[in-house]
């Protein structure tokens, strides 16, 4: 597959070297070496994503309409706070097989799950920088103008240089990214039921509750790494979230809120909303701790 994303590339010089292999659509990722020659080069480096074959090609014509057209019809997302999409298609080889590829921006840093899989340690003061950032930055813009997306966990999240994050994987974008460009200016109640949803059961993999999931792991990281009863604490932190999050003021009910309306004027109350969400779980947090 390395030959088939040089190809792909119409790469010059340097090469293409595996990323990471696996994943929930993917087969495989390859990057372009420092400094290569290719089709895509004032881009800088970039990825190679091959999809797994089988992949319904209805859906990888949404995928494809996703990567070509419609992420760049949204200004939010020419922030460095997204992964840039390029391109796709589909490649034909020698032998007549076809492979569903998209070209992505590489994007240089630490996965944020690395913290959450204690391959390096995490603060307080960093842990409080990530959710501040992921909701203030990420979250908050765009699902004000109509993205919805319900996969946040720590493999789609990466701090770029200075601590500054950014989102990874914005695919799960693209059903609301079409619906609204369709003209469709609110979303129906099965599709709020289902992106607002974040406390359905935990052990569910189909993409809800992974938001929740995710603020209770990287708090849990951050304020108890040596708790000695580490599950009933995870309950507690998880409990505490959900109370704040879909309370009647929460952040929920403003996002839901916004997701119907064409109003700017919710920006403000959403904003307020979440930083007394993220004020009031970093309190309890550190009050348990017992930190000043």
């Amino acid at each position: 597959m390395e030959r088939k994303s040089e190809d792909i590339l119409s790469l010059k010089s340097g090469k293409a070297t595996l990323l990471c292999a696996g994943g929930y659509n993917s087969i495989a990722l390859f990057k372009t070496s420092n400094g290569a020659e290719h089709k895509y080069s004032n881009i800088g480096d970039v990825v190679v994503k091959f999809y797994r074959r089988g992949i319904p090609m209805p859906k990888f014509d949404e995928i494809s309409r996703w990567h070509k057209e419609d992420f760049h019809k949204f200004d939010i997302l020419k922030s460095r706070r997204f992964q840039q999409s390029v391109d796709a298609g589909i490649y034909l080889d020698k032998f007549g097989k076809t492979y569903c590829y998209s070209v992505l921006e590489y994007v240089d840093g630490v996965i944020v799950q690395d913290f959450l899989d204690l391959k390096a340690p995490i603060s307080s003061e960093l842990c409080e920088s990530i959710l501040s950032q992921l909701f203030e930055n990420i979250i908050v813009p765009a699902w004000g103008c109509g993205l919805v997306f319900s996969d946040i966990q720590g493999r789609n999240l990466i701090l770029r240089e200075r601590d500054f994050l950014a989102m990874l994987d914005t695919e799960q974008m693209r059903s609301s990214a079409a619906e609204k460009l369709c003209g469709g200016n609110k979303f129906s109640e099965r599709e709020l039921k289902m992106h607002l949803a974040f406390h359905s059961s935990a052990g569910k993999a189909d993409g809800n509750g992974t938001l929740t999931r995710f603020i209770k792991n990287i708090l849990f990281a951050a304020f108890f790494p040596n708790c000695q009863s580490p599950e009933e604490k995870k309950s507690q932190i998880m409990s505490m979230v959900k109370r704040e999050f879909f309370s009647g003021c929460g952040p929920t009910s403003y996002l839901s809120e916004a997701l119907n309306s064409n109003s700017k004027s919710l920006d403000s109350l959403i904003l307020k909303s979440v930083r007394h969400f993220l004020d009031k779980i970093f309190c309890e947090c550190k009050a348990d701790m017992q930190i000043p």
